[in-house]
């Protein structure tokens, strides 16, 4: 069953870019890890495939940034939850200019696999940026308003402190979110809400919310139908998977 949703989710890349290529448009995408030796995440990706991804990145037009400021050929490029294989390839990133935005979760922080307190410290001085991805990395939309503010705003204290900056970004767990999610996390002083809905990064999606692409499974050329077709097809599907209530 896995591999047929695999197949389909290729033929609709592909669709998508025969059908719309040459979206230029500005995109977020994102993994959970990237590992080389040891593999912290059955959902990481290897550095071979993730130095592929950087080469078709390039040679499709765009160019990698630590924050979009152009509506086209711009990649910013995340991951989520804090794993290790991060720290390992560090080198890489370095080599290549390449300044991910990480959302951690404060419980994960120096759990078996998931980078320890000295090593994000270390990497935010390399450049690496940190945001909130919750206290627990549980689904939010679960919790009642006592919890939810543990999760939204103790988790932003705690990060600020620890890192010493303002957060001011949020990524939502397992993508799921709602209207309330969404007033609360802007009420705690958010002023940006990572989603799981693929996208361009200028799509208006409602207040506050920005597309992502996951890629971290892709091909070479998976990637490049994806950087260049039209991600409307996978956006009503991807609506439906994560959000609790209808904003847009």
């Amino acid at each position: 069953m896995q591999k047929i949703k695999q197949i389909i989710k290729r033929l609709i890349f592909w669709y998508s870019y025969v059908f719309y290529k040459e979206d230029y448009g500005s995109k977020i995408i994102y993994y959970h890890d990237v590992f080389d030796k040891t593999q912290y995440s059955a959902i990481g990706t290897s550095l071979d495939v993730f130095k592929k991804h950087i080469q078709v990145i390039k040679e499709s037009g765009f160019r990698i940034v630590d924050e979009i400021q152009d509506p086209t050929n711009e990649i910013m490029i995340c991951f989520d939850d804090g794993f290790r294989g991060i720290y390992d390839t560090k080198i890489f990133f370095i080599q290549n200019g390449i300044k991910p935005l990480v959302f951690i979760a404060i419980e994960l922080i120096g759990k078996e696999n998931y980078l320890s307190k000295e090593e994000i410290l270390e990497l935010q001085a390399l450049g690496f940026q940190f945001e909130s991805h919750t206290w627990s990395h549980n689904d939010l939309t679960k919790f009642g308003d006592e919890d939810l503010k543990r999760e939204l705003l103790d988790s932003k204290i705690y990060l600020s402190i620890f890192l010493g900056k303002d957060i001011t970004s949020l990524c939502f767990p397992k993508g799921y979110f709602s209207n309330k999610i969404i007033e609360k996390s802007i009420e705690y002083g958010y002023k940006r809400l990572y989603t799981s809905l693929p996208g361009n990064f200028y799509d208006d999606i409602g207040k506050s919310l920005c597309t992502r692409n996951l890629v971290q499974d892709l091909s070479y050329n998976g990637l490049k139908y994806r950087l260049l077709g039209n991600s409307k097809i996978l956006f009503k599907r991807a609506v439906k998977l994560h959000k609790k209530v209808t904003i847009i």
